[in-house]
């Protein structure tokens, strides 16, 4: 997993050791998990990593998702449920020009969340 990350750019923490990963001052947090694991991530991560990040999620069950961050993510965080209507090679070049459906369940910070958008 690491090599296909630093492929992409980007940087692979394993979930059995965020301790690098809560070094990381981040604005923002893209949860890409199952569906049948999403709640059980979310319960086994430290939530002060979440507090005041803007946290994303890609699921396709859009409720699933949005019932599972409001009950265990903290207040202080801002969410948005996406689903992008594209996969791994429609969307492996970018996202410019292709569907990408969203909900602000709730922000404070909307400089950053329109940056994101």
């Amino acid at each position: 997993m690491s090599k296909v990350a630093r492929d992409l750019g980007c940087e692979y923490f394993p979930l059995y050791d965020l301790s690098e990963f809560e070094k990381i001052n981040l604005d923002i947090i893209i949860l890409s998990v199952s569906i049948i694991s999403f709640e059980d991530v979310l319960k086994n991560i430290d939530s002060s990593i979440f507090k005041g990040k803007l946290i994303i999620d890609v699921l396709s069950v859009k409720m699933h998702a949005k019932s599972v961050m409001l009950k265990i993510l903290p207040e202080d965080c801002d969410i948005i449920c996406t689903h992008p209507m594209f996969g791994p090679e429609s969307g492996k070049y970018g996202w410019q020009g292709l569907t990408f459906l969203y909900e602000k369940v709730r922000i404070s910070d909307t400089t950053r969340s329109e940056r994101f958008l």
